[in-house]
């Protein structure tokens, strides 16, 4: 089955978290569309998806390279215990430190299974969406990562 090289370097980054050894556990996933539901447990466990989000317009360098960007979403999402419907700052740490980590082993490498990409910059980052933290008492860190693909001719 063909897939575009956005998705095949989303697919790199999964089996790349997925062989990392890093302070939490967690089986990163693909996904185009991460939607949880709350009330049936989909958050009692860390989730890890990574998702395929865009490409730039592809440019030539000179007649001797085809560059291009793609744009790849690494989110982190988890239901937090409250205490009278308040969240123990404590409880959030563990998981703004595994952004951390994520973003430092990401930044600069190429995934082993597709070396033809690297990850070039960090175009942002939510270390954790205050709206979610309050509304459904959940953690959720998103970080968009642009990786670079050249092509020879």
């Amino acid at each position: 089955m063909s897939k575009s090289r956005t998705t095949t370097i989303a697919d790199a980054v999964v089996a790349q978290l997925n062989a990392a050894s890093l302070s939490q556990g967690f089986t990163a996933v693909r996904k185009y569309r991460p939607i949880f539901q709350l009330g049936e447990g989909d958050l009692d466990t860390l989730q890890v998806v990574v998702v395929p989000v865009s490409l730039t317009v592809p440019e030539f360098v000179g007649r001797i390279a085809i560059l291009e960007y793609h744009m790849i979403d690494v989110g982190l999402f988890k239901k937090l215990s409250a205490t009278d419907g308040v969240i123990a700052e404590a409880s959030i740490d563990p998981y703004t430190y595994l952004m951390d980590e994520i973003r430092d082993m990401l930044m600069g490498s190429r995934p082993s299974t597709y070396s033809d990409a690297i990850c070039m910059s960090l175009e942002k980052e939510i270390l954790c969406d205050r709206d979610t933290l309050e509304t459904q008492q959940s953690f959720a860190g998103i970080m968009s990562f642009n990786y670079q693909y050249i092509e020879s001719l």
